[in-house]
């Protein structure tokens, strides 16, 4: 027995097909229906056998069946038809085919018989869901599985995306085993499950549909910071910004900037430190003290209802480049045709350690300047000056000039006063243009007479040891002022020479501002000389003082009260008369540090805070000031650092009245002394507890007061004053001071004296008039004996104390 064809292969079903022994097929709509080959199974007879054979087939894997067939009698072949149906298996399997007839022994054959799968594809996903936020993306991988002959091209596609949300593929036709979908949620897309069909589709193929669940959520409020630069390089003394970006992700509330991890002498702030907007600019202001290096600042930002985000700020710190000041202990010499006299110079040196060369110009003609040393390297030298006979009385500024290797000159005035041999005295007077020529002027030695001074030339020499009162007369327009000092033989002489500076003239100086915006006031301020402006454009300065000068600007926002925005601050200026200091612009100016000043002892009363800068070169400008208030905590505007050069000072003053009071007497005050701004505490003392004494020495020809105070403790001890303002008459005031150095430990007798015969009555005080009287005592580190003048060092602490009243001799 044979069988034909020795194999036979059978597909599983899928299409309609129809299959011959030459495997020819005609493809159709898809149905369940079974797949067929025949064999041809043939026999040959032998022996006179002529009966009919039954033939069978055995080991069919399971779907696949077969019709029963016979070969009929005298025949030698039949066809069996075999037949795979939808269950079977795609595979190998070898199948016998038994041919039994009677009487003769059965026979059989084997045929290899393949199950063939249909061609197709199938699509799946590694992930049926995910979760997408608005404005995000979702990945997943469609994995594609090939069946039978298909090796085609996939191209997939997806519907029933809402709005918004997009299905990509990469790639969209996939010849391989995989594509990547990349699911796109723009930000209005709803909220909730998006059910999402995905198709295959192949040529000859069925097509395949997998769900894709995608699940879009809102965003969780979140704020990141950015920083550009990044890193910063700033000179130690100076300052430097970074543009910060703040990145909002559903989140418009207010963004709070703070820092942390800079170093000592490093401050940063922000503007604005708050801010719904999305910028900020970060200023950074190294002090002078400041290591050189690189510093890492973090700056964080918090809202509500946020993680607060932070980033680093690189700050790279430079060495400042090696510079001197100079300065003269005391800066102005009174000496006497012939003779010399000495000054201490302090060099004041910033990353400079080399020699320092000293020099002087603008000496007269026999007039000597000697250094001891004239080249040092150390921080001391001692100027000797001597004068000539011939000298010609008057007043000279000589500039002392320091001069190093890699370094800028500095200089220093010396204001000398020449005066007359022959003249006599211990102490001298100077008077100039600045201050005007008393009408008259008196001395009297402890318990001796008053003698009258003629002077010369604005100067008046006379002899107190050791103590002893000065009086003069000014005129005031149409009246006249009244002034007497009582002091040691050191404060008059410290007094004297105080009254003028530079060479005792006045100058004119001109110049343009520019930007001052609406709403926006400046003030400009050099010595003596100042001026407000409204609006950009030219100014004028008027009564300057002689010599060299420091210019400051301040440029305010006018509110309730003005708020300082913009400080400019040049130093050492010596402009001619009627010459220029150029354009002063506001917007190259620096920005004020914030600063919080805390009030202890206010109690129940009001307090006003203030500060002004006090320059090296006795310049002023206020740059912060308020209503009068009972809180205890004050935000003020101070000058940045990189701004205030040795011998430059925050003066920084509470004067408190008690509530409600309008007339600002009485006042209780503290000042204090500080080059760099901080937050600090200023302490108020206590109000003065008791009144001066006030009575009549006598009337004729003009009225003698005796006014006399017990001296209130340790914050009261150094300087008295009082006041008297006539309601009418030809006397403007009359103003009686002294100091520590006269009365001591008290009691103060500030009396107006009975002059000599030279004192004109019209110029004292005269009966029946009523006088408003202003009583003031101060004390504390910042006096000392200084006289009128606080002395400024670091941390000088002083206090005031004033009460008023009226009296009627």
């Amino acid at each position: 027995m044979s069988v034909s064809p020795s194999t036979l292969s059978l597909d599983v079903p899928t299409f309609l097909a129809v299959e011959s022994d030459d495997s020819a097929a005609v493809a159709g709509d898809l149905i369940a229906a079974a797949v067929s080959g025949n064999l041809t199974v043939s026999i040959t007879r032998s022996g006179g056998f002529e009966g009919a054979v039954t033939v069978t087939v055995e080991n069919l894997p399971a779907g696949v069946t077969v019709a029963p067939a016979t070969i009929a009698s005298g025949a030698t072949s039949t066809t069996l038809t075999l037949t795979a149906g939808a269950t079977a298996a795609a595979g190998n399997a070898t199948i016998t085919i038994r041919g039994t007839g009677t009487g003769v022994t059965a026979r059989t054959a084997t045929v290899a018989l393949t199950v063939v799968a249909p061609p197709g594809m199938s699509i799946a996903l590694s992930a049926n869901a995910m979760s997408v936020v608005q404005g995000g993306t979702g990945n997943t991988t469609v994995n594609i599985t090939r069946t039978g002959s298909f090796t085609g091209a996939v191209n997939l596609t997806a519907t029933g995306a809402p709005a918004g949300l997009t299905i990509g593929f990469n790639p969209q036709s996939a010849t391989g085993a995989s594509s990547q979908l990349t699911v796109t949620v723009g930000g209005s897309v709803a909220t909730g499950a998006h059910q999402i069909s995905i198709q295959g589709s192949g040529t000859g193929v069925p097509n395949s549909t997998v769900t894709l669940t995608v699940t879009v959520t809102a965003p969780t409020p979140a704020i990141s910071l950015g920083l550009n630069p990044s890193t910063v390089s700033i000179q130690q003394g100076q300052s430097g910004n970074s543009a910060l970006t703040i990145t909002r992700t559903s989140f418009t509330g207010a963004v709070t900037l703070t820092s942390s991890g800079a170093p000592n002498g490093m401050a940063v702030s922000f503007n604005p430190t708050s801010t719904t907007g999305t910028t900020s600019t970060v200023t950074v202001d190294v002090g002078a003290g400041v290591a050189a290096g690189n510093h890492q600042v973090t700056i964080s930002g918090s809202g509500t209802g946020v993680a607060q985000a932070s980033v680093v700020l690189t700050v790279t710190v430079t060495a400042a480049p090696g510079s001197i000041v100079l300065s003269l202990a005391p800066n102005a010499l009174s000496i006497q045709q012939g003779q010399n006299s000495n000054t201490a110079l302090t060099i004041t040196r910033t990353n400079f350690a080399g020699t320092v060369n000293l020099t002087f110009t603008g000496a007269p003609a026999n007039v000597a300047v000697a250094f001891n040393p004239a080249g040092t390297t150390t921080n001391a030298s001692t100027v000797t000056v001597t004068v000539g006979a011939a000298v010609a009385p008057g007043i000279y500024p000589i500039t002392i000039r320091g001069n190093g290797a890699g370094i800028s000159e500095a200089t220093v005035v010396l204001t000398l006063t020449v005066t007359a041999s022959g003249g006599g005295g211990n102490i001298t007077f100077t008077f100039c243009a600045q201050t005007g020529i008393p009408l008259w002027f008196a001395f009297q030695n402890f318990g001796g007479p008053w003698t009258a001074v003629a002077g010369n030339a604005g100067v008046y020499n006379f002899t107190v040891n050791p103590r002893g009162v000065v009086a003069w007369v000014m005129q005031d327009g149409a009246k006249t002022n009244l002034e007497v000092f009582y002091g040691s033989s050191i404060d008059l002489q410290t007094r004297g020479q105080n009254l003028c500076t530079g060479a005792g003239g006045t100058k004119t100086i001109n110049g343009t501002a520019a930007n001052i915006p609406v709403m926006d006031i400046a003030t400009i301020n050099m010595g003596t000389g100042g001026t407000t402006l409204f609006a950009p454009g030219p100014f004028q300065l008027t009564n300057v003082q002689d010599g060299l000068r420091d210019l400051i600007g301040v440029r305010q926002t006018i509110a309730a009260l003005p708020v300082t925005n913009s400080i400019v601050f040049q130093h050492d200026l010596n402009i001619a008369n009627n010459g220029s200091v150029g354009t002063i612009d506001f917007d190259a100016g620096l920005p004020p540090d914030n600063r919080t000043a805390t009030i202890a002892n206010i109690g129940a009363d009001q307090a006003m805070f203030s500060a002004s800068i006090l320059s090296k070169n006795r310049s002023v400008g206020a740059i912060h000031s308020e209503l009068p208030g009972t809180t205890t905590s004050r935000p003020w505007k101070a000058a940045k650092d990189a701004l205030m050069l040795a011998g430059d000072w925050h003066l920084q003053s509470v004067v408190a009245t008690p509530t409600g009071n309008m007339t600002g007497f009485p006042y209780r005050s503290v000042t204090q002394f500080n080059r760099f701004a901080a937050d600090r505490t200023y302490t108020l003392p206590a109000f003065l507890s008791t009144p001066p004494t006030i009575s009549n020495n006598g009337t004729a020809p003009y009225v003698r007061l005796n006014v006399t105070w017990a001296i209130q403790g340790a914050d009261y001890n150094d300087f008295w004053s009082i006041t008297f303002s006539p309601a009418s008459g030809s006397v403007s005031r009359v103003t009686v001071s002294g100091v520590e150095g006269y009365f001591g430990s008290g009691p103060v007798a500030l009396h107006i004296p009975t002059f000599d015969g030279s004192f004109n009555p019209a110029w004292g005080l005269q009966p029946g008039i009523q006088l408003d009287w202003i009583f003031m005592a101060a004390g504390g580190p910042a006096w000392g004996s200084a006289v009128f003048n606080p002395t400024a060092f670091e941390g000088a602490v002083g206090y005031s104390a004033a009460m008023a009243g009226t009296y009627t001799p």
